[in-house]
């Protein structure tokens, strides 16, 4: 189910390159790029906003580095849109994963851009941890 709901999102992100494309005839260099970055990212987290698949973008493991997150991981994590980029993304792998996890993103800054997919256990606000299936890519 959730990879179908990637190839429409793949799918939409093709077509919303095209349509920056298309802008980008209409202005000049500068405007271009500011252009395709906010329309990008505005349609971007429109589009995945209200997913039922949950999904965040972490711009980092080391700091508060949960960079977004949508509706549908808020609601596994119990956590608010505040509380959840306060968090180490660190804080919220169970200790029995975080070997796996860690290697994994080691690997992705090592050049390996390879996609992966696992299960683990991640901490909640309410319940302690709950199974989720990690794709990376």
């Amino acid at each position: 189910m959730w990879q179908n709901k990637l190839k429409e999102l793949q799918e939409e992100n093709r077509l919303l390159k095209k349509e920056v494309a298309l802008l980008k005839g209409r202005s000049s260099p500068e405007e271009n790029t500011l252009l395709a970055t906010q329309t990008d990212w505005s349609q971007f987290k429109n589009l995945c906003d209200h997913l039922q698949l949950p999904l965040t973008i972490l711009s980092d493991f080391e700091g508060s580095g949960i960079e977004y997150c949508n509706i549908a991981w808020l609601k596994i994590t119990g956590y608010s849109l505040h509380e959840i980029h306060l968090i180490n993304p660190v804080f919220l792998v169970h200790p029995d994963h975080k070997k796996i996890v860690t290697d994994k993103i080691k690997q992705r800054l090592d050049g390996d851009h390879q996609d992966y997919s696992y299960q683990i256990q991640i901490r909640t606000k309410h319940v302690g941890f709950k199974w989720v299936n990690l794709t990376t890519s």
